[in-house]
Protein backbone atom coordinates (compact mmCIF):
# COMPACT_ATOMS: atom_id res chain seq x y z
CA UNK A 1 0.00 0.00 0.00
CA UNK A 2 1.21 3.29 -0.95
CA UNK A 3 1.80 5.94 1.89
CA UNK A 4 -0.02 8.99 0.03
CA UNK A 5 -2.69 8.04 -2.66
CA UNK A 6 -4.29 11.69 -4.62
CA UNK A 7 -7.33 10.54 -6.44
CA UNK A 8 -8.71 13.12 -8.46
CA UNK A 9 -8.02 16.43 -7.03
CA UNK A 10 -9.87 19.12 -7.98
CA UNK A 11 -9.51 23.22 -6.55
CA UNK A 12 -11.09 25.96 -7.82
CA UNK A 13 -10.47 29.92 -7.19
CA UNK A 14 -12.74 32.89 -7.73
CA UNK A 15 -10.71 34.08 -10.59
CA UNK A 16 -11.15 30.85 -12.67
CA UNK A 17 -8.11 29.54 -11.96
CA UNK A 18 -8.35 25.38 -11.47
CA UNK A 19 -6.75 22.52 -10.00
CA UNK A 20 -7.64 19.93 -12.09
CA UNK A 21 -8.10 16.20 -12.03
CA UNK A 22 -4.90 15.40 -10.10
CA UNK A 23 -3.98 11.27 -9.17
CA UNK A 24 -0.59 10.86 -7.80
CA UNK A 25 0.91 7.92 -5.78
CA UNK A 26 3.64 8.34 -3.47
CA UNK A 27 5.34 5.13 -2.05
CA UNK A 28 7.61 4.66 1.73
CA UNK A 29 10.67 6.57 1.49
CA UNK A 30 10.04 7.96 -2.03
CA UNK A 31 11.10 11.43 -2.69
CA UNK A 32 9.13 13.41 -5.15
CA UNK A 33 9.46 16.57 -6.39
CA UNK A 34 6.70 18.94 -7.52
CA UNK A 35 8.36 20.44 -10.79
CA UNK A 36 6.86 23.71 -13.10
CA UNK A 37 6.65 27.28 -13.46
CA UNK A 38 4.86 29.97 -11.28
CA UNK A 39 1.64 29.66 -11.17
CA UNK A 40 1.36 25.72 -12.17
CA UNK A 41 -0.81 24.89 -9.06
CA UNK A 42 2.56 22.62 -7.47
CA UNK A 43 2.48 25.17 -3.98
CA UNK A 44 -1.38 24.65 -4.32
CA UNK A 45 -1.24 21.10 -4.14
CA UNK A 46 1.27 21.13 -1.49
CA UNK A 47 -0.88 23.24 0.77
CA UNK A 48 -3.46 20.78 -0.16
CA UNK A 49 -1.53 17.59 1.07
CA UNK A 50 -0.92 19.65 4.04
CA UNK A 51 -4.36 20.01 4.70
CA UNK A 52 -3.92 24.37 4.63
CA UNK A 53 -6.36 24.16 1.78
CA UNK A 54 -9.66 22.22 1.56
CA UNK A 55 -10.00 20.59 -2.22
CA UNK A 56 -13.19 21.09 -3.94
CA UNK A 57 -13.45 17.34 -5.18
CA UNK A 58 -11.39 14.31 -4.85
CA UNK A 59 -9.54 12.08 -1.78
CA UNK A 60 -6.21 12.08 -0.27
CA UNK A 61 -5.37 8.81 1.70
CA UNK A 62 -2.55 8.40 3.91
CA UNK A 63 -1.73 4.49 4.83
CA UNK A 64 -5.19 4.00 3.14
CA UNK A 65 -7.22 6.47 5.52
CA UNK A 66 -8.93 9.27 4.06
CA UNK A 67 -7.53 12.36 5.78
CA UNK A 68 -8.94 14.68 3.28
CA UNK A 69 -10.64 16.84 5.97
CA UNK A 70 -8.30 16.00 8.28
CA UNK A 71 -6.57 19.07 10.22
CA UNK A 72 -3.45 19.62 9.42
CA UNK A 73 -2.05 19.16 12.89
CA UNK A 74 -3.27 15.37 13.32
CA UNK A 75 -2.10 14.47 9.72
CA UNK A 76 1.48 13.53 11.03
CA UNK A 77 3.25 15.52 8.22
CA UNK A 78 6.11 18.16 8.43
CA UNK A 79 6.41 20.79 6.64
CA UNK A 80 9.66 23.54 5.74
CA UNK A 81 9.46 26.35 4.09
CA UNK A 82 12.09 28.34 2.01
CA UNK A 83 12.47 31.14 4.72
CA UNK A 84 13.24 28.61 7.46
CA UNK A 85 11.63 30.85 10.11
CA UNK A 86 13.65 29.76 12.45
CA UNK A 87 13.38 31.36 16.05
CA UNK A 88 16.15 33.88 16.99
CA UNK A 89 15.59 33.87 20.50
CA UNK A 90 16.42 30.14 21.25
CA UNK A 91 19.89 28.22 20.57
CA UNK A 92 19.66 25.50 18.38
CA UNK A 93 18.47 23.07 20.72
CA UNK A 94 15.34 25.17 21.20
CA UNK A 95 14.80 25.43 17.55
CA UNK A 96 15.12 21.77 16.97
CA UNK A 97 13.15 21.04 20.02
CA UNK A 98 10.68 23.12 19.37
CA UNK A 99 8.33 20.75 17.30
CA UNK A 100 9.32 17.56 19.31
CA UNK A 101 7.44 19.98 22.40
CA UNK A 102 4.31 20.43 20.48
CA UNK A 103 3.83 17.04 20.11
CA UNK A 104 0.99 15.66 22.57
CA UNK A 105 0.95 15.87 26.05
CA UNK A 106 -0.61 12.42 26.21
CA UNK A 107 -0.54 9.28 23.93
CA UNK A 108 2.06 7.45 22.39
CA UNK A 109 3.66 10.10 20.51
CA UNK A 110 4.30 11.98 23.64
CA UNK A 111 8.17 12.58 24.69
CA UNK A 112 10.21 12.82 27.90
CA UNK A 113 13.09 15.74 28.72
CA UNK A 114 15.82 12.97 27.89
CA UNK A 115 13.50 11.82 24.80
CA UNK A 116 13.54 14.57 23.35
CA UNK A 117 17.62 15.25 23.79
CA UNK A 118 18.50 12.28 22.43
CA UNK A 119 16.16 12.60 19.23
CA UNK A 120 17.34 16.87 18.71
CA UNK A 121 21.40 14.98 18.65
CA UNK A 122 20.35 12.59 16.10
CA UNK A 123 18.56 15.36 13.77
CA UNK A 124 21.53 17.19 14.27
CA UNK A 125 24.07 14.48 13.99
CA UNK A 126 22.11 13.64 10.46
CA UNK A 127 22.14 16.82 8.94
CA UNK A 128 26.17 17.27 9.91
CA UNK A 129 25.45 19.99 13.36
CA UNK A 130 26.63 17.20 15.72
CA UNK A 131 27.35 18.78 18.80
CA UNK A 132 25.60 22.47 17.66
CA UNK A 133 22.69 22.50 20.12
CA UNK A 134 24.28 25.51 22.27
CA UNK A 135 24.94 27.60 19.15
CA UNK A 136 22.93 30.87 18.49
CA UNK A 137 21.35 31.01 15.56
CA UNK A 138 21.85 34.50 14.00
CA UNK A 139 25.41 33.22 14.18
CA UNK A 140 24.93 30.27 11.80
CA UNK A 141 26.03 30.57 7.88
CA UNK A 142 23.06 30.19 5.59
CA UNK A 143 23.87 26.68 5.08
CA UNK A 144 23.94 25.84 8.63
CA UNK A 145 20.34 27.58 9.44
CA UNK A 146 19.10 25.25 6.46
CA UNK A 147 20.47 22.38 8.19
CA UNK A 148 18.81 23.57 11.58
CA UNK A 149 15.27 24.10 9.91
CA UNK A 150 15.79 20.43 8.39
CA UNK A 151 16.67 19.01 11.67
CA UNK A 152 13.68 20.56 13.37
CA UNK A 153 11.66 19.14 10.29
CA UNK A 154 12.76 15.48 10.79
CA UNK A 155 12.97 15.57 14.28
CA UNK A 156 9.68 14.80 14.86
CA UNK A 157 9.44 11.73 12.32
CA UNK A 158 6.75 12.88 10.40
CA UNK A 159 5.13 10.41 8.00
CA UNK A 160 5.46 12.82 5.11
CA UNK A 161 7.84 15.52 5.09
CA UNK A 162 6.96 18.44 2.64
CA UNK A 163 9.61 21.28 1.45
CA UNK A 164 9.09 24.52 -0.38
CA UNK A 165 11.88 25.36 -2.57
CA UNK A 166 14.11 24.34 0.35
CA UNK A 167 17.49 25.62 -1.81
CA UNK A 168 15.96 28.64 -2.93
CA UNK A 169 17.47 31.11 -0.06
CA UNK A 170 21.03 29.72 -0.18
CA UNK A 171 24.28 31.09 -2.32
CA UNK A 172 24.95 29.17 -5.77
CA UNK A 173 28.02 27.03 -3.78
CA UNK A 174 26.05 25.86 -1.04
CA UNK A 175 22.74 24.71 -3.12
CA UNK A 176 25.46 23.45 -4.64
CA UNK A 177 26.70 21.09 -2.20
CA UNK A 178 22.98 20.57 -0.72
CA UNK A 179 22.15 19.29 -3.90
CA UNK A 180 23.93 16.37 -3.46
CA UNK A 181 23.63 16.63 0.62
CA UNK A 182 20.08 16.85 1.00
CA UNK A 183 18.82 13.45 -0.42
CA UNK A 184 21.15 11.34 1.15
CA UNK A 185 20.09 13.20 4.00
CA UNK A 186 16.61 12.24 3.52
CA UNK A 187 17.00 8.48 2.51
CA UNK A 188 19.46 7.69 5.77
CA UNK A 189 16.40 9.36 7.78
CA UNK A 190 13.78 7.00 6.11
CA UNK A 191 12.01 10.11 5.28
CA UNK A 192 8.81 9.94 2.81
CA UNK A 193 9.21 13.75 1.06
CA UNK A 194 7.73 15.91 -1.43
CA UNK A 195 9.55 18.75 -2.48
CA UNK A 196 8.24 21.64 -4.66
CA UNK A 197 11.17 23.77 -7.20
CA UNK A 198 10.60 25.35 -10.33
CA UNK A 199 14.29 25.01 -11.03
CA UNK A 200 14.60 21.89 -13.33
CA UNK A 201 18.89 21.22 -11.76
CA UNK A 202 17.49 20.78 -8.22
CA UNK A 203 14.52 18.33 -8.92
CA UNK A 204 16.73 15.89 -11.28
CA UNK A 205 19.25 16.17 -8.38
CA UNK A 206 17.10 15.26 -5.33
CA UNK A 207 14.06 13.23 -6.70
CA UNK A 208 13.61 9.65 -7.12
CA UNK A 209 10.59 11.05 -9.27
CA UNK A 210 9.51 14.04 -10.82
CA UNK A 211 6.15 15.22 -10.96
CA UNK A 212 5.82 18.18 -13.81
CA UNK A 213 2.86 20.57 -13.39
CA UNK A 214 1.65 23.13 -15.97
CA UNK A 215 -2.13 25.08 -15.63
CA UNK A 216 -2.95 23.45 -12.84
CA UNK A 217 -2.55 19.85 -14.41
CA UNK A 218 -0.13 16.78 -13.91
CA UNK A 219 1.50 16.30 -17.60
CA UNK A 220 4.54 13.79 -16.76
CA UNK A 221 5.27 11.84 -14.00
CA UNK A 222 8.55 9.89 -14.05
CA UNK A 223 12.38 9.35 -13.08
CA UNK A 224 14.71 12.23 -13.89
CA UNK A 225 15.86 10.20 -16.54
CA UNK A 226 12.52 9.20 -17.91
CA UNK A 227 11.39 12.70 -17.86
CA UNK A 228 14.80 14.51 -19.45
CA UNK A 229 15.29 11.39 -22.30
CA UNK A 230 11.67 10.83 -22.73
CA UNK A 231 10.02 14.83 -22.65
CA UNK A 232 5.88 13.81 -22.83
CA UNK A 233 5.23 16.96 -25.00
CA UNK A 234 6.66 19.84 -26.81
CA UNK A 235 6.19 22.33 -23.86
CA UNK A 236 7.99 19.35 -21.13
CA UNK A 237 10.76 19.67 -23.45
CA UNK A 238 11.27 23.54 -23.80
CA UNK A 239 10.19 23.75 -20.27
CA UNK A 240 13.34 21.30 -19.39
CA UNK A 241 15.07 23.75 -21.68
CA UNK A 242 15.70 21.48 -24.32
CA UNK A 243 15.02 23.93 -27.46
CA UNK A 244 16.41 21.95 -30.72
CA UNK A 245 12.88 20.90 -31.82
CA UNK A 246 12.08 20.38 -35.81
CA UNK A 247 9.50 19.32 -37.97
CA UNK A 248 9.72 15.90 -38.56
CA UNK A 249 8.04 13.84 -41.57
CA UNK A 250 8.53 10.27 -41.64
CA UNK A 251 9.83 8.84 -45.10
CA UNK A 252 10.68 5.30 -45.26
CA UNK A 253 12.13 4.32 -41.98
CA UNK A 254 13.80 7.51 -41.42
CA UNK A 255 12.91 10.66 -40.40
CA UNK A 256 13.08 13.73 -42.99
CA UNK A 257 13.84 17.41 -41.27
CA UNK A 258 15.23 20.69 -42.06
CA UNK A 259 18.71 19.44 -41.34
CA UNK A 260 18.52 16.26 -43.24
CA UNK A 261 17.17 12.94 -43.11
CA UNK A 262 17.97 10.91 -39.57
CA UNK A 263 17.76 7.75 -38.51
CA UNK A 264 15.73 7.24 -35.07
CA UNK A 265 15.77 4.24 -32.91
CA UNK A 266 12.04 2.74 -32.25
CA UNK A 267 10.20 4.72 -35.76
CA UNK A 268 6.52 3.73 -35.95
CA UNK A 269 5.42 3.95 -39.51
CA UNK A 270 1.90 5.38 -38.23
CA UNK A 271 3.17 8.23 -36.39
CA UNK A 272 2.47 11.71 -38.17
CA UNK A 273 2.37 15.18 -37.07
CA UNK A 274 5.26 15.08 -34.56
CA UNK A 275 8.49 16.97 -33.23
CA UNK A 276 11.76 15.79 -33.27
CA UNK A 277 14.07 16.70 -30.19
CA UNK A 278 17.86 16.62 -30.32
CA UNK A 279 19.40 16.76 -26.88
CA UNK A 280 22.48 18.82 -26.43
CA UNK A 281 24.79 15.70 -25.67
CA UNK A 282 23.70 14.13 -29.49
CA UNK A 283 26.48 16.06 -31.16
CA UNK A 284 29.71 14.12 -31.77
CA UNK A 285 32.66 16.46 -33.78
CA UNK A 286 33.26 14.90 -37.44
CA UNK A 287 31.44 12.26 -39.58
CA UNK A 288 32.55 8.99 -37.92
CA UNK A 289 28.96 8.04 -36.55
CA UNK A 290 25.37 8.42 -37.67
CA UNK A 291 23.36 11.06 -38.70
CA UNK A 292 26.32 13.19 -40.29
CA UNK A 293 24.88 17.12 -40.82
CA UNK A 294 26.94 20.18 -42.08
CA UNK A 295 26.54 23.28 -40.64
CA UNK A 296 28.37 26.75 -39.48
CA UNK A 297 29.37 27.60 -36.13
CA UNK A 298 27.73 30.80 -34.73
CA UNK A 299 28.63 30.27 -31.23
CA UNK A 300 31.14 28.64 -28.99
CA UNK A 301 30.98 29.85 -25.44
CA UNK A 302 33.13 27.92 -22.93
CA UNK A 303 31.42 27.15 -20.19
CA UNK A 304 33.99 25.32 -17.76
CA UNK A 305 34.18 21.67 -18.19
CA UNK A 306 32.07 22.29 -21.68
CA UNK A 307 31.22 24.21 -24.37
CA UNK A 308 28.16 25.88 -26.00
CA UNK A 309 28.33 24.96 -29.43
CA UNK A 310 25.35 26.86 -31.54
CA UNK A 311 25.45 25.57 -35.35
CA UNK A 312 23.53 27.64 -38.63
CA UNK A 313 22.34 25.40 -40.72
CA UNK A 314 21.53 25.56 -44.66
CA UNK A 315 18.11 26.07 -43.86
CA UNK A 316 18.92 28.93 -41.54
CA UNK A 317 17.53 26.41 -38.74
CA UNK A 318 20.31 26.74 -35.56
CA UNK A 319 20.95 24.38 -33.11
CA UNK A 320 22.57 24.14 -29.58
CA UNK A 321 24.93 21.65 -28.46
CA UNK A 322 26.87 20.87 -25.05
CA UNK A 323 30.43 19.29 -25.88
CA UNK A 324 33.51 18.60 -24.03
CA UNK A 325 36.03 21.34 -23.14
CA UNK A 326 38.53 18.94 -24.30
CA UNK A 327 37.57 18.94 -28.13
CA UNK A 328 38.60 21.32 -30.22
CA UNK A 329 36.28 23.07 -32.13
CA UNK A 330 36.05 25.39 -35.14
CA UNK A 331 36.03 29.15 -34.83
CA UNK A 332 32.51 31.17 -35.20
CA UNK A 333 31.71 31.49 -38.98
CA UNK A 334 33.66 28.24 -39.86
CA UNK A 335 32.00 24.85 -41.27
CA UNK A 336 31.58 22.02 -39.31
CA UNK A 337 30.63 18.62 -40.19
CA UNK A 338 28.53 16.56 -36.31
CA UNK A 339 27.12 13.01 -35.93
CA UNK A 340 24.17 13.03 -34.10
CA UNK A 341 23.44 10.24 -31.54
CA UNK A 342 20.29 8.43 -32.52
CA UNK A 343 19.86 7.67 -28.48
CA UNK A 344 19.60 11.18 -28.15
CA UNK A 345 16.85 11.94 -30.79
CA UNK A 346 13.35 11.42 -29.78
CA UNK A 347 10.19 12.02 -31.48
CA UNK A 348 7.25 13.98 -29.39
CA UNK A 349 3.70 13.67 -29.85
CA UNK A 350 1.56 16.52 -31.23
CA UNK A 351 1.20 19.38 -28.89
CA UNK A 352 -1.49 19.20 -26.18
CA UNK A 353 -3.08 22.57 -25.11
CA UNK A 354 -2.79 23.46 -21.32
CA UNK A 355 -4.43 26.56 -19.52
CA UNK A 356 -1.98 28.52 -18.33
Amino acid sequence: MSLLELRHIHKSYPDGWTLADVELTIERGEIVCLLGPSGCGKTTLLRVIAGLEAPDGGQLLVDGEDVTHTPPHLRGFGLMFQEYALFPHKDVFGNVAFGLRMLPRTGSRSLDRNAIAERVAEALTLVGLGGFERRDVSQLSGGEQQRVALARSLAPRPRLLMLDEPLGALDRNLRERLLDELPQILHQAGATAITVTHDQEEAFAIADRVVLMHGGRVVQIGTPREVYRRPASVWVAQFLGLTNLLNAEIVDDAIETEIGRLVVPGLKSQISNRKLLIRPEAAQLGDAGPNVVHGVVTERSFRGERYRLGVRYESGIELAFNTPANVDLPDCGEPITLSLDPQALTLLPAEKTYRT
